[in-house]
């Protein structure tokens, strides 16, 4: 027999049913381990599976996918094809024969062959020269070839102490010369520093471009050029852009180059990245080449870093070259070619050290760089609208580039204007701004208007509206999400700061030890911030007498415990579109950001914006437009229910926002039927009481059966908790966040190793600024899914142990090790003289011309003075302690004469043990005194020659000499049985302002000097004539030099200090200076 019950009882056997539950549920957690209840399936609210997919599976996914993606395609690169393939096809086999050649190797039996160091005016230069030559004019002997099509010649260009070669390739069947057509420059330099063999920089742009010129030469005329190409080899870019400055301005085939290409190294591995280009009309022909790696980036870094430089800065301008006319202070006259600067960035440790050899050019990287330029030269010397337009000239409007340009992790590039970001960014600012207002408005006028019991409207007194409720909220999520990245990157610069002043540069030995170092501080920042948005709410609608929150439920205010609210589910369920309105709202204003400052590097804001944003508003109207027909269809139904049970529907809706007064309704209509008849309840109780039995009966019984998980299980779960918002929320997330790796690695892998080179003080919060920057960039749109899953404290301690483990392991070593050492730039200058003046200066000889004067050069009238310069920003002192550790000094003590002009530059001076000297005897060898007429007047002729003799070899050594304005017609040259001037291996200079003349011997070892010098003066100004003769010479090896700077490299090898001297591009290492007064 059945027993009914009545509307009471069943109430009481439902909440006897829930207690039950509940204990059982707790039961089951028992068995667990504290460990996994607490970290992992906390209920929160009370779901298992909720949290844990929300805290672990869709984060590993999302952030594992992405960076796996965005690495392997950010970093994929080309394979080398071998020396079998066509000659017409890029090889980079081949190519590196030239570039073992130029940077030296050891071969199979661990013999060195090759060049090494190629510093402009060394032998080794010279013989990179020689190389040179004879490759191109062997390829240039292939024009005999009736199979060939083109016409190769070959130019060089002599000047101070440096050659260029200059080739250019044309077809044999032009109409008319060459020089009428406008060409394609190629250019690339063969000198190095002193101490680096120059493998990255720049024999890979050297091999590479001789690779090309084989290519083109093989070229079938149906595919090859149409017009000249000219391949430049220049020399005396380290030294100041020298090589190309003289081809612009002297050079013949210069006048016609209408595009260029420039190639340059400032890393060592990787691909070859387009840095810069010089205006947006050019852009377009880099379409369609096999590897695209290009980025706008670059050239905005560039901007920060003013002492960067390379040939490009000659041949052409952009941007950040201030303007593009006439003259540069620093090198000289610009000219307006158009066209494009590759460089390899990546790590670039070994950049103008003794660590750049072959070997660090990574296998693939020549392919990847000659293809591209092999492709981009074919298709632009075939087009004719390109190669026949007129060139640009200095009195046009600037063209600056002002388009937005990057590839796509190497796979596409992408190119639009200004205007078109503009316009793509102010549309996304409009509908991210207005948008979330309109939707919490609309929103808000159908819960008035319809009764919807899941609108957080519903749950507030009347004293503050929901629309005012939920636009606070609103506002409150934006403010956690601005402050979220100001104290997110606040934290990260504050711990670099830190970590600078502990440590200098513990980050420096790797990129990925910067990223977690700076990375987790920013998460922990936002996670706090975020936490305390979460627990503002939360108290607002606990304790706020505005905001007091009522449970819609059959309970009454009376039978809810002390401890028991829904205000913390409210926060994880009913604000969740405010929480999304929020995140679109300020996606739009890091968007108008973007547009105010107009930085073009900002593409990847509004990438973000456009792809989140852009889901986000399908998924908030799709929602809202589903829900509100719902309201719609169900009011009516309710409202002919409703009214057959007698019930004022305008009552019930008169009750506004009040929550107690709809429960209210609603018991007093339950009451009314009850005391109709008490032993059933109406159809339409049972129905709702029924839905919400089995709501409540569904999550516990996920939990409790979380050991037989079903995928059944899993899809109730996920449309019980809206989880499909967080899914779709990902995946628009996805493709963003797999371009932002991409370029943060670029980024991370260019600026970490130049900080040893910048000049940054305190640079760690620089690159802290960057890493936290671009951090919160890849997490800011996973805060709402935070709120969801409300783990803060769990994640706040995770990311806090992490970010106190790597800043212990950061401290533990040197930011600097072997592989990537410490660049400091060391010099020693030698005055030599015949006498000490304040232990510094040494006073200069005095010379009889007249007397056949001989002169003995002693180290005890010498001084010598050592200076080291760090350009990292970190303090020298550590340096000169562990030197002096090394010599036995006391740290304690100072060097003889011990100067620091600031904390990154120190000089002392050295003992006599320390250093030599190469100058043995000055002697005047012969002197001769006649009559010239200079303009009608006889004046006195004098010619005489002087010998500088030498104790050891030198290849380098500058000598200049300077009259008083007396002396008139002063001619000073090398003796034809000097060495160098035999075999024209020296520069002559001649300054006529303070009638200066510099020789410069150069290229080969010579032991003495041997000058011829003739002038012309009166009679009354004979006996006071005086000559200053200043002698130079110069060393670049430690192998050659002094003690001193072989003790400081013992510091590096013995692991005592990780430093490496920094090159300057000219041989000035140790300098030995000698200042000889010629009198009659």
């Amino acid at each position: 027999m059945a027993v009914t019950l009545s509307s009471s009882q069943k109430l009481t056997t439902i909440l006897e049913i829930k207690k039950k539950q509940k204990k059982n549920l707790t039961m089951a957690f028992k068995c667990c381990p504290f460990s996994i209840r607490y970290w992992l399936f906390t209920l929160y609210p009370s779901n298992f599976l909720y949290v844990p997919c929300l805290w672990i599976v869709l984060p590993l996914l999302l952030f594992g996918s992405a960076v796996l993606v965005g690495l392997l395609a950010g970093r994929s690169i080309p394979i080398a094809q071998p020396s079998t393939v066509p000659n017409y096809q890029f090889s980079e086999e081949r190519a590196r024969i030239h570039l073992n050649e130029l940077s030296g190797y050891y071969d199979d039996n661990d013999n060195y062959k090759g060049l090494g160091n190629r510093v402009g005016g060394s032998i080794n230069n010279i013989l990179a020269r020689d190389y040179l030559v004879n490759q191109t004019s062997y390829l240039s002997s292939l024009q005999n070839d009736p199979t060939i099509p083109y016409r190769i010649e070959i130019s060089t260009q002599p000047f101070q102490r440096y050659t260029n070669i200059i080739v250019r390739v044309s077809l044999k069947n032009l109409t008319g010369s060459p020089d009428d057509y406008y060409s394609f420059l190629l250019s690339s330099h063969y000198d190095s520093v002193e101490y680096s063999k120059g493998g990255s920089n720049d024999a890979s742009g050297v091999a590479t471009m001789i690779e090309l010129l084989n290519n083109i030469v093989h070229t079938p005329i149906d595919k090859g050029p149409k017009y000249p190409v000219i391949f430049h080899f220049n020399d005396g870019e380290e030294a100041g852009l020298l090589g190309a400055q003289a081809f612009m301005e002297h050079h013949p085939w210069s006048k016609k180059c209408l595009r260029f290409i420039n190639i340059d190294s400032t890393g060592n591995a990787g691909k070859a990245l387009v840095f810069r280009v010089t205006d947006d009309s050019v852009l377009h022909e880099y379409s369609g080449v096999p590897y695209p790696y290009i980025n706008v980036i670059g050239e905005e870094m560039l901007k920060l870093i003013p002492t960067y430089s390379t040939d490009f800065s000659v041949y052409g301008s952009s941007e950040n070259q201030q303007n593009r006319t006439n003259q540069d202070s620093k090198y000289g006259t610009k000219y307006n070619l158009k066209g494009f600067d590759y460089t390899f960035y990546w790590d670039g440790y070994a950049h103008e050290t003794f660590l750049d050899t072959n070997l660090m050019v990574e296998k693939g990287s020549l392919q990847h760089l000659g293809s591209n330029v092999l492709h981009q030269v074919l298709s632009v010397t075939r087009d004719d609208s390109i190669m026949s337009s007129t060139p640009t000239t200095t009195s046009e409007t600037d063209t600056s580039t002002n388009e937005v340009y990057f590839d796509v992790l190497g796979g596409f590039f992408v190119h639009y204007s200004t205007t078109v970001s503009d316009v793509i960014q102010a549309i996304i600012v409009v509908v991210d701004l207005v948008l979330p207002i309109v939707l919490v408005i609309i929103d808000h006028i159908i819960s008035l208007r319809y009764y919807d019991t899941s609108s957080i409207y519903q749950l507030f007194r009347k004293a503050t509206t929901g629309l005012q409720a939920r636009i606070m909220f609103l506002i409150l999520y934006v403010i956690g999400y601005i402050l979220s990245l100001g104290i997110g990157i606040t934290i990260a610069v504050i711990i670099g700061a830190v970590v600078d002043s502990i440590q200098p540069m513990a980050w420096y030995r790797d990129p990925l030890l910067a990223i977690f170092l700076f990375g987790m501080p920013t998460m922990f920042g936002i996670i706090l911030v975020n936490l305390a948005v979460h627990l503002i709410g939360n108290s607002s609608m606990r304790c706020c007498g505005c905001f007091r929150l009522y449970r819609v439920s059959l309970k009454d205010k009376n039978e809810l415990q002390p401890d028991e609210s829904t205000a913390s589910q409210i926060l994880l369920y009913a604000l969740d579109k405010e929480r999304y309105l929020a995140l679109t709202f300020f996606w739009g204003l890091l968007t108008a950001a973007s547009l105010i400052t107009r930085l073009r590097s900002f593409y990847i804001v509004y990438f973000w914006s456009f792809c989140l944003s852009g889901v986000l508003i399908v998924l908030l109207v799709c929602d809202r437009v589903i829900v509100w027909c719902y309201l719609i269809f169900t009011n009516k139904t309710r409202s002919k229910a409703l009214e057959a049970m007698g019930v004022n529907e305008t009552e019930l809706s008169e009750a506004g926002d009040d929550a107690e007064k709809r429960k209210r309704a609603l018991f007093e209509r339950r009451k009314k039927r009850e005391g109709e008849n008490s032993s059933e309840l109406t159809k339409d109780d049972e129905k709702y009481l029924q839905k919400e039995s089995k709501k409540r009966r569904l999550r516990h019984e996920i939990t409790v059966k979380i050991r037989n998980f079903s995928w059944k299980d899993f899809c109730h779960a996920l449309i019980y908790h809206q989880l499909h918002w967080i899914i779709f929320m990902a995946i628009a997330s996805w493709a963003p966040l797999v371009v932002t790796i991409d370029v943060f690695d670029r980024l991370i892998h260019f600026v970490v190793p130049i900080t040893a080179r910048a000049e940054i003080p305190l640079s760690g919060t620089m690159i802290a600024a960057i890493v936290g920057l671009f951090f919160f960039l890849m997490t800011v749109s996973y805060i709402p899914i935070l709120h969801r899953a409300a783990n803060f404290t769990k994640l706040l301690i995770v990311f806090g142990g992490i970010s106190a483990l790597v800043i212990i392991i950061a401290l533990a070593r040197s930011g600097f090790t072997h592989d990537r050492p410490r660049k400091i730039g060391f010099k020693q200058l030698t005055k030599v003289g015949s006498s000490v003046v304040n232990e510094i200066d040494a006073n200069p000889f005095t010379v009889s011309l007249s007397g056949l004067s001989t002169v003995s050069i002693l180290k005890s009238g010498s001084t010598s003075q050592f200076s080291l310069e760090s350009y990292d920003g970190v303090s020298i002192s550590p340096v000169l302690k562990s030197y002096k550790t090394l010599l036995n000094v006391p740290t304690n003590s100072a060097f003889r004469r011990e100067v620091c002009e600031k904390y990154t530059k120190c000089s002392f001076l050295v003992n006599e043990d320390q250093f030599q000297v190469s100058m043995n005897q000055f002697k005047v060898e012969s002197y001769n005194r006649g009559v010239h007429n200079v303009g009608g007047v006889a004046m006195n002729h004098i010619d005489a020659t002087v010998r500088l003799s030498l104790s050891d070899k030198i290849v380098q050594s500058q000598i200049t000499i300077e009259a008083n304005n007396e002396v008139q017609n002063l001619d000073f040259i090398l003796n034809e049985n000097d060495p160098n001037g035999f075999n024209r291996a020296y520069a002559k200079e001649i300054v006529t302002v303070n009638k200066k003349t510099n020789i410069i011997k150069f290229g080969m070892n010579h032991m003495y000097s041997l000058m011829d010098i003739s002038f012309d003066v009166s009679d009354a100004l004979y006996n006071s004539t005086s000559l200053t003769l200043t002698v130079d010479l110069y060393k670049c090896d430690f192998d050659s030099t002094t003690k001193v700077l072989s003790d400081f490299y013992k510091l590096y090898q013995d692991n005592t200090q990780y430093i490496t001297p920094l090159g300057s591009g000219t041989c000035s290492t140790y300098t030995e200076r000698a200042v000889f007064e010629l009198r009659k």
